[in-house]
């Protein structure tokens, strides 16, 4: 398992979620870091796994990214949008790409 990250921004995202958090199970830190929105979003992260926190919601997801990235507990973050997912060779590629650049990048 490759030492990443995986934060995660997140409101109104029951639906797609669960297929994200599927595809990043490999990771043993991934943070959701939810808005208050209509539907049970916190409680699918929760039981899929992920640490959440909880923010008021706003309107510029950058900034959101920025401030949460000291959540992350591993040296390399992996930002996703909540209605994104990986492939399944995912784990794979991405400890690929840390073994071939990550002293160099």
């Amino acid at each position: 398992m490759p030492d990443v990250s995986v934060l995660i921004h997140a409101r109104d995202a029951a639906a797609t979620l669960p297929r994200l958090l599927r595809s990043v199970a490999w990771s043993d830190d991934v943070i959701v870091v939810a808005m208050p929105g209509g539907d049970d979003t916190e409680d699918v992260a929760e039981r899929n796994g992920a640490r959440v926190v909880r923010i008021p919601a706003e309107p510029w997801t950058d900034a959101i990214r920025n401030r949460h990235l000291g959540e992350a507990r591993h040296p390399w973050t992996l930002v996703l949008d909540s209605d994104e997912w990986l492939p399944d060779d995912a784990e794979r590629l991405v400890a690929d790409l840390l073994q071939r650049h990550g002293a160099t990048v």
